[in-house]
């Protein structure tokens, strides 16, 4: 896990500063340059290129939900396959894509903002790790090898996906993947809950507002911080992903920016549900000794920020 500790009147460079012990992370040798796997956690970079829209006005801007759009794994737009139609507020496909993972409204707002306008977003502020594919549905029709993976319709990717077939390239490639490294959410996180890409307060409240509603939140963090975060799962026969990113508030005024994800393979654990409990435990554990550690307040005898007060050559790294 990388984190970060700072003052919260502290909008200046940081420092990282690893804290805790890192989870074993694979990586493929064969997939090119993409870093780690990082599946829906990108989703808040592009809600934050969303919310950093230039009008304000477009969060209620009605989107289209139809079988252009739709896609795999929504569990709000898409409860039953191609069965929900109409428009929704732009705010709300963003809500849905941070609090339930929902591809389909990932697609809507992918659609909306335009795949080269975040991709560009992404290397302006520097996360040289980071690739999102050009839709969810194009990512799936390229992994399991749709030969028109670029204008596969949504009757035939749910036919190729009901077929079952196995994947024809890995989730790290260098054609259609989505990937983030551990610095770069930290990066991103660090700057991003600070307000450094938006040009209105109001906007800034929302990004927030929006990443406090991440269902993985009560499962993940313990009661009396602020937790702003974007989880998420990946599995496709015989590779698996888990991961939580994003930033913690510890009161009085510490800030922690966090990226844990484990990658593994068939042969390595199990399924995504025989691992996601391990991980949410392991997780719960390091945000419940951050909050120990660094919630305190001022000690009683000299009246300092324990949190802040380190004796001389000692470091400010937490040991589990």
């Amino acid at each position: 896990m990388a984190g970060l500790f700072i003052p919260i009147t502290n909008d200046k460079e940081y420092d990282h500063d690893p804290i805790a012990p890192h989870f074993p992370i694979h990586r493929r040798q064969d997939s090119g340059a993409c870093g780690n796997a990082a599946y829906h956690p990108c989703q808040a970079i592009r809600a934050a290129r969303t919310c950093a829209e230039d009008h304000w006005t477009s969060l209620p801007e009605l989107l289209p939900v139809d079988d252009r759009v739709w896609s795999h794994s929504s569990p709000i737009l898409l409860p039953l396959p191609g069965t929900v139609t109409g428009e929704i507020q732009a705010q709300t496909a963003i809500e849905a894509m941070i609090s339930r993972s929902d591809n389909t409204a990932t697609d809507m707002t992918l659609k909306r903002v335009g795949v080269e306008r975040v991709r560009q977003f992404i290397a302006t502020i520097g996360l040289t790790n980071t690739r999102i594919p050009n839709s969810m549905r194009q990512f799936d029709a390229y992994v399991f090898g749709a030969p028109n993976w670029q204008t596969i319709t949504w009757t035939e990717i749910v036919a190729l996906l009901q077929s079952g077939p196995p994947p024809t390239d890995h989730i790290f490639n260098n054609v259609q993947t989505m990937a983030a490294s551990p610095h770069d959410f930290v990066s991103f996180y660090s700057r991003a809950l600070q307000g450094e890409f938006f040009q209105r307060p109001e906007t800034l409240t929302t990004f927030r507002s929006v990443l406090a509603l991440a269902d993985a939140i009560p499962h993940v963090m313990p009661l009396g911080v602020n937790a702003f975060m974007k989880g998420g799962n990946l599995e496709v026969p015989g590779e698996h992903a888990l991961s939580v990113a994003g930033g913690m508030f510890i009161p009085p005024r510490r800030w922690v920016y966090y990226s844990l994800m484990i990658n593994w393979l068939d042969g390595e654990g199990g399924d995504v549900a025989q691992v996601e409990g391990p991980f949410v435990s392991a997780c719960k554990q390091i945000f419940t000794l951050l909050r120990d550690r660094l919630g305190s307040s001022c000690d009683a005898e000299t009246g300092l920020d324990r949190a802040a007060t380190l004796e001389p050559g000692r470091s400010n790294r937490i040991q589990p």
